[in-house]
C-alpha cells in the first residue's frame, strides 16, 4: 500500500506535502521523507526540471510553516488529518468541501496553483523565488529528482545505485546518492542539460 505523507499545520489547515511511498514509512521523521519539489520551469527557468530542496531551505520552509502554526503542527499519512477535524466536529463535510473550494485551507501549499509559480510557497520561502537560488538549485545534480531515480533504475550492474536505499529515510539523503553525482562529469549531467541530453553522447555513462 502507499501513502501519502503531508505536513499538516492546526492552525492554517494547510500542509505541506513531503512524500509518497510505503505504509512502513509511517514511522520515518520529517527529514527522513524527501521532502518538497519544485518545476524550475514554473519558477522561471529556461527549462523544465524537478529539484528537491536542498537541505537548509526545506528546514527554513518547515520552520516558517511551524511558526505560523502555533497550535501545532502534525506529520501524517493519507488524510488522517482532515478525517480528524471531521470527527472531531470542529467542521461539517460540506463546510471542509466549501473552505478548499475557496481555497482557504485543506489543500498542499506546495503543489496547489504549482503551474502559476506556487504562490502558496511565496510567504513562506520568499528565497526560492529570487534569481540566485534557481540557478542553485538548477546547478546541482544532487538535488535533480528526475536524475535520482535514473540512477535508482539503471542500478549498480549498469552505474547506478542499488535499490534498497528506502529503508529508514529517502534515497536522496544517502552517501550512495552523492557518490553517485560526484562522480558525474559535465557530458554526464549539466545545468543546462539534464542526463537524457547526455544520451547522445557516446562518452556519457548514460550512453
Amino acid at each position: 500500500m502507499s501513502n501519502s505523507y503531508c505536513y499538516w499545520g492546526h492552525d492554517t489547515l494547510t500542509d505541506i506535502w513531503v512524500g509518497e511511498g510505503r505504509s512502513s514509512w509511517v514511522r520515518w521523521g520529517l527529514m527522513d521523507h524527501r521532502g518538497s519539489f519544485f518545476r524550475l520551469d514554473y519558477l522561471g527557468y529556461p527549462t523544465e526540471r524537478h529539484v528537491y530542496l536542498p537541505m537548509d531551505l526545506l528546514e527554513l520552509l518547515y520552520e516558517r510553516f511551524r511558526q505560523a502554526n502555533p497550535s501545532g503542527v502534525t506529520l501524517d499519512a493519507n488524510d488522517l488529518f482532515e478525517a480528524g477535524l471531521k470527527n472531531q466536529g470542529r467542521f461539517t463535510e460540506q463546510e471542509m468541501d466549501e473552505m478548499y473550494d475557496r481555497r482557504e485551507a485543506l489543500f498542499s501549499i506546495n503543489v496547489e496553483r504549482s503551474e502559476e509559480g506556487y504562490p502558496h510557497v511565496r510567504s513562506y520561502l520568499p528565497e526560492l523565488f529570487e534569481a540566485a537560488t534557481v540557478r542553485r538549485l538548477a546547478s546541482d545534480p544532487w538535488l535533480d529528482m528526475s536524475l535520482l531515480q535514473r540512477a535508482e533504475f539503471l542500478g549498480p550492474d549498469r552505474g547506478g545505485m542499488r535499490h534498497d536505499l528506502w529503508i529508514d529515510r529517502s534515497a536522496r539523503w544517502s552517501m550512495e546518492w552523492r557518490a553517485f553525482c560526484d562522480q558525474l562529469t559535465s557530458i554526464d549531467w549539466s545545468p543546462t542539460n539534464s542526463w537524457r541530453e547526455s544520451t547522445l553522447h557516446s562518452e556519457s555513462r548514460f550512453y
